[in-house]
């Protein structure tokens, strides 16, 4: 089995549910009709420095930077893929962002 190593990323897509409030049985092709979803944009994430973040399950622990948590630009521990392959892991399944992107 063969992992691969697919970069973060987020798909935006729109959304349009149109509720059948009938009693009769939709046939396939009508039930279709009831939900309408079009691709928008796909979102790769990075972390700092335009580093490609990682999808994979984390497997080590980036040690925190220097100077953390005294120093606002200094990360704290952070999930990474391996120590071999050390992005950042993101789960961005659940991840919601503000209508500015941010």
């Amino acid at each position: 089995m063969c992992t691969v190593d697919f970069q973060s990323r987020q798909h935006e897509i729109d959304f349009v549910l149109s509720p059948y409030y009938g009693t009769s049985k939709l046939s396939f092709t009508d039930a279709q009709k009831t939900l309408s979803v079009t691709y928008k944009n796909t979102v790769l994430r990075t972390e700092r420095n335009s580093i490609k973040t990682s999808g994979l399950d984390p497997a080590a622990i980036r040690a925190a930077q220097s100077g953390f948590p005294t120093t606002a630009t200094a990360d704290p521990q952070l999930p990474i893929a391996s120590t071999s392959e050390p992005h950042l892991t993101l789960d961005v399944e659940g991840l919601v962002s503000n209508a500015d992107g941010r």
